[in-house]
């Protein structure tokens, strides 16, 4: 009716989209066919460059994408991408379409904006039987993307166990490498395809490669694939490869304990890795497993014989590592090996003193009842008013924080708690600030306030005030 009343059929909304495109993209044959036969321009796109042909194979459209070739639309057609109809029937999986195309003599080889050829679509999307289609026209199967990836390392990336097969029985190379030097091999490995693994070790592949950053086929094991390192464990013989670090210069055991691979760091230690051996930064695997809080791993590395007292670059070791992200457990394991508890960091802070920083009472509070209670009481005798860099006592530093019972513990110990640092701030002072009443009442009970006024003309009751404490304030009042 509305076309007889003379009603523009070209006529574009907003978006671009004619009435022949919103056809296409419906699916609605009857009404393209009525509107082609009124003369509608069936080769008008959308603002992407997507015309009527593209828009029909995108939404499926088989039939209309055949009537719209029939009538002459160009199978060879990209849109602002540069994406063919090929292409985008290859990675859909419309196989219909893409054999519809070939028959008509489409360009199977062309490539987007990004290098990406039908058969890399239908590589990665794990669409067989188009693969199959290409190959058999003779479609290219190493071009390489924009990226320098090829067909076969994107099917290993995205676990496409039967095209890698079809493609290395055409003759890819199975130790082809990408940019980063990673071969076919190690990408399968580093995604966990442990069917791809197999396969190309059983057709050759070389697993003594190291990519460009210094990482074996091993280390690929370091996103826990535990039955890819026992496949790899009967091929490797121990060499340096087990051993051999990437950048920083840390090794596949160090990783494996980082990420808590029980069972990966289990059989490297079998095989004879150098469970002590250090990264740039002074780091050992048993360090590593304490800043992470792998228990179990550190039982084993222990029990190993892992070196418990060596310390980073900055004077850290297991235990105060440990002590500072608040493993109860891994204290204890270490402890029980006899690890050393007085040692300070390059900043002169204290294992100890890491314990009040970051907040653990449970790791001082539990020990002091267990059979390590005299290591405890000796670690805190000898620790109670040391002193930092900037001159900050453990007293202090705990009540920053507000570490209500680790300042009860030291001042039933007899820390002083009149220390000042570098800023010329006393611990009263500090949880003024903070805000942390209980901590004031513990400490003006003990005497700790005898002037009424600190540095700068600063008052107690000011500084509360200042942070927004009043009832701090109130109480330094109500006690003088």
């Amino acid at each position: 009716m509305l076309l007889n009343k003379g009603a523009n059929y070209n006529k574009c909304d907003n978006q671009g989209l004619s009435p022949v495109l919103i056809a296409c993209a419906h699916g609605d044959k009857d009404i393209l066919r009525l509107l082609i036969e009124k003369g509608a321009d069936y080769t008008k796109c959308n603002k992407i460059g997507q015309s009527t042909v593209m828009v029909a194979c995108l939404n499926y459209h088989t039939e209309i994408v055949r009537m719209l070739l029939d009538k002459g639309a160009d199978c060879n057609e990209c849109d602002s991408y540069h994406q063919s109809l090929v292409m985008n029937a290859s990675r859909d999986g419309n196989k219909e379409i893409v054999k519809m195309l070939l028959d008509r003599y489409a360009n199977f080889n062309k490539c987007d904006i990004l290098g990406k050829s039908p058969v890399m679509m239908a590589c990665i999307h794990g669409h067989t039987d188009i693969l199959k289609m290409l190959l058999d026209k003779g479609a290219d199967y190493n071009r390489c993307d924009t990226f320098d990836e090829s067909p076969v390392i994107m099917a290993c990336i995205h676990g496409n166990t039967e095209i890698v097969r079809m493609l290395l029985d055409k003759g890819v190379k199975c130790n082809r490498v990408d940019k980063y030097g990673q071969s076919l091999v190690m990408n399968a490995c580093i995604h966990g395809h442990t069917d791809i693994v197999s396969m190309l070790l059983n057709r050759g592949a070389d697993f003594t490669k190291f990519d460009r950053n210094g990482r074996s086929l091993v280390m690929a094991c370091i996103y826990g694939y535990t039955e890819m390192e026992r496949m790899l464990d009967k091929e490797v013989a121990y060499d340096n490869t087990y051993d051999k670090c990437g950048n920083p210069y840390r090794s596949l055991v160090m990783t494996a304990c980082q990420q808590g691979h029980v069972e990966i760091v289990k059989m490297l230690i079998h095989k004879g890795v150098n469970y002590n051996r250090f990264d740039y930064h002074g780091q050992s695997p048993l360090m590593m497993s304490c800043e992470h809080g792998k228990t179990e791993i550190v039982k084993i590395l222990l029990d190993n014989g892992a070196d418990y007292d060596k310390c980073n670059k900055v004077g850290h070791t297991p235990l105060s590592v440990a002590c500072r992200h608040g493993h109860t457990e891994i204290v204890r394991l270490l402890l029980n090996k006899g690890a050393c508890y007085d040692i300070c960091d390059n900043n002169r802070k204290s294992t100890v003193m890491m314990s009040r920083r970051h907040g653990p009472t449970e790791i001082i509070r539990k020990l002091f009842f267990g059979k390590r209670a005299k290591v405890l009481e000796n670690l805190l005798d000898t620790s109670t008013d040391k002193c930092d860099d900037g001159c900050q006592s453990p007293v202090l530093i705990a009540c920053r924080y507000g570490h209500t019972e680790i300042v009860q513990m030291l001042l039933d110990k007899g820390a002083d708690y009149s220390i000042y640092d570098n800023d010329s701030w006393s611990p009263l002072m500090i949880a003024c600030k903070h805000g942390h009443t209980e901590i004031v009442r513990m400490l003006l009970e003990k005497g700790a306030y005898y002037d009424r006024r600190y540095n700068d003309d600063l008052s107690l009751e000011k500084i509360a005030l200042d942070n927004g404490h009043a009832n701090i304030a109130k109480m330094v009042l109500d006690m003088f």
